[in-house]
């Protein structure tokens, strides 16, 4: 694809990475059109401003040359990491995971999708800092260098719609997410094979074998979450990166039960049997509603009513029917008789306290509420408790006696929750995102341990409400936004990590620079930084000044200037005197344009020394040259013979 070179900014003063595409494979009359399509996913991939992102700072063309100028980065690559351990566990997984899903979801949320998601594209840093890498570089290639070279590489990570040419979202990359998830913790590719038709083949019509079939120990509840991410189908896989990220969290948590992969017909253009894929379109596929995870799909038999069981039920109904009518026309003619039996009994009605009946129906007509409070009713009007006294359901004060026993306290307290019972219609409900997974939320001056993002607030009441989220080690975010009753809302923010510029200058320029251990190339340097507390070192020549210290705050500019003085070499002197006199001197082939008798200083070690006049034969010799002291040279000069 191209060819990655370290460079160095002088402008800015950092180190960055040229990456150059290989354009010999086009036409020259391709070449406009790809150098068009290049700019503008190097735009795109511009304004990603993601902590997890790799930043890309320039792009452009240079004597036919297309380059982008990137952050550059220093670590290793996935691909390299499972080289070495091809197996990850879970608590290593999940860190690097919430870094890709958070930056992905930031891309996908500005409709931006990479189309090239694999370990040779996740980098992890020194400081276990994830970057993803290569945003847009499919789109660019898929063009023009895929019309003459097929698919760039094996596309063991793509998913099934982009390797049959069809239209690709954010869901493509939540597959190849599924294929990385697959293979860290399997040690095995789902779709291998030996040539690119067999891995597209088994891509599009196979499943993978599933994972717990390879190993035992590997919890259920990730073996379902590859299943669901692995889905033939999009409409099947996660919605977003945040749901998949959320299920992962919670692994745990998980039914054990796992679904199979799920398989789905697709139909395999006759340019990708041949070897050819058309480019996938940008226009995300319509899909269906997608069914709840959890709910199985099998249909409930529907059993047909037979003639036999239809007459014994109408059978049925008619001797119901007539124990009813008998038994109301008993009550009718011997109810005034048993009236006063019942009455000695104490069996009659109670008219002594009336009590609260349409309350008690009132919490016994909402069993789907058990937060519901029993309120007591103000007390009843003479004529109203008399027709409650008459009302034949009054009869059973047991029901009701703890409500007439509750205590005035209670009572008010029950009252209170009664007053903050709102129906659904009366309320909106507001999921709060962010580009980093973990940040906590802040709800109109309240917050709680359980509201991280992504998290969902229902049963907000209508109007305008204070969000804020914040997390350490970047700057917090506040909106107000205002929910209206009986809608959903989305609030999606981004956190920013605080930074600040730093430049440092040498009086003379030149010395070599190094920020926190990094190197930043000779004086002058600007670096960006983050807020906090840094150190930086000087080196000229074999002398290494001490660290200093210096503060970045949050949008600050630091400029300080250092003035090197340079130490002065060890020097030692040579006096040199010659008979006859006027002798010129040459100190290490160099002329001193001096005559006999003189004095040189030279630098401290060993000196070639040749002493020479006309008419007389040279004189050579070694001298070696102490620290602050002087070497007396005297030379006999001998005539030249006849």
């Amino acid at each position: 694809m191209g060819v990655v070179y370290a460079g160095f900014d002088p402008v800015i003063g950092r180190k960055v990475a040229i990456k150059t595409m290989l354009t010999d494979a086009l036409r020259p009359e391709d070449f406009q059109e790809y150098k068009a399509r290049f700019q503008r996913e190097a735009q795109s991939a511009g304004v990603l401003a993601h902590p997890n992102i790799v930043t890309v700072y320039d792009f452009g063309e240079d004597e036919g040359v297309l380059y982008l100028t990137m952050e550059f980065l220093e670590g290793r690559t996935l691909h390299d990491l499972m080289e070495e351990q091809p197996i990850f566990a879970m608590d290593s997984i999940l860190p690097m995971f919430e870094q890709i899903t958070s930056a992905l979801h930031y891309a996908h949320s500005r409709h931006i999708i990479h189309r090239d998601i694999k370990p040779a594209n996740i980098m992890v840093l020194e400081n276990r800092v994830v970057k993803v890498t290569d945003f847009g570089i499919a789109k660019i290639m898929s063009g023009g260098m895929t019309q003459t070279g097929g698919i760039l590489g094996t596309p063991n990570y793509m998913s099934p719609e982009q390797v049959t040419g069809r239209p690709v979202d954010g869901r493509a990359d939540i597959f190849s997410l599924g294929v990385i998830l697959y293979e860290v913790v399997t040690g095995t590719k789902p779709f291998g094979g030996d040539n690119i038709t067999t891995v597209i083949y088994r891509i599009v019509h196979e499943n993978p074998v599933p994972p717990r079939e390879l190993d035992a120990s590997i919890h259920p509840g990730v073996a379902r979450i590859i299943s669901k991410a692995l889905n033939k189908n999009p409409a099947e896989r996660y919605a977003n990166c945040l749901e998949l990220m959320e299920e992962l969290r919670h692994f745990r948590t998980l039914g054990s039960s796992v679904p199979a992969f799920a398989t789905v017909p697709i139909s395999v253009p006759a340019a990708v049997a041949a070897g050819t894929p058309k480019p996938p379109l940008e226009t995300p596929p319509t899909s269906p509603p997608k069914p709840p995870l959890d709910v199985p799909l099998t249909p409930r038999p529907v059993m047909a009513p037979s003639p036999e069981r239809h007459t014994s039920r109408s059978l049925s109904v008619l001797v119901a029917l007539l124990l009813i009518c008998v038994f109301g026309a008993g009550a009718y003619y011997l109810g005034p008789k048993l009236r006063p039996w019942m009455a000695a009994l104490g069996m009659g009605h109670s008219t002594s306290r009336p009590v609260a009946v349409r309350a008690s129906r009132a919490v016994s007509a909402r069993p789907t509420m058990p937060a519901a409070p029993v309120i007591t009713p103000p007390p009843a009007s003479p004529s109203s408790a008399s027709s409650t006294a008459k009302s034949p359901t009054s009869q059973a004060p047991a029901a009701v006696a703890p409500a007439a026993k509750m205590k005035p306290e209670r009572t008010h307290r029950l009252a209170e929750r009664a007053s903050e019972t709102i129906k659904p219609a009366d309320v909106g409900t507001l999921r709060v995102t962010s580009n980093v997974i973990g940040a906590s939320i802040t709800l109109d001056d309240q917050t709680r341990p359980e509201w991280v993002t992504p998290y969902t607030f229902t049963n907000l009441a209508p109007g305008s409400h204070d969000v804020m989220v914040a997390k350490d080690g970047y700057e917090g975010v506040a909106r107000r936004i205002t929910v209206v009753a009986g809608q959903s809302h989305t609030l999606n923010l981004s956190l920013t990590t605080p930074t600040g510029a730093f430049k440092l200058m040498t009086n003379p320029p030149g010395a070599d620079v190094r920020i926190d251990g990094k190197d930043y190339g000779p004086s002058p340097v600007r670096a960006v930084l983050p807020a906090g507390r840094h150190t930086y070192v000087l080196r000229q020549g074999r002398i290494t000044s001490p660290t200093r210290e210096f503060v970045i705050r949050s949008g600050s500019y630091v400029t300080q200037t250092v003035s090197l003085t340079r130490a002065r070499a060890a020097t030692g002197t040579v006096s040199i005197r010659t008979i006859p006199p006027g002798a010129t001197i040459i100190v290490d082939g160099m002329a001193m344009g001096r005559l006999t008798p003189t004095r040189i200083t030279l630098r401290v070690g060993p000196h070639i020394l040749i002493v020479s006049k006309a008419g007389y034969q040279p004189f050579r010799d070694e001298v070696d040259i102490q620290r602050g002291q002087s070497v007396p040279v005297e030379v006999l000069l001998r005539g030249l013979a006849p």
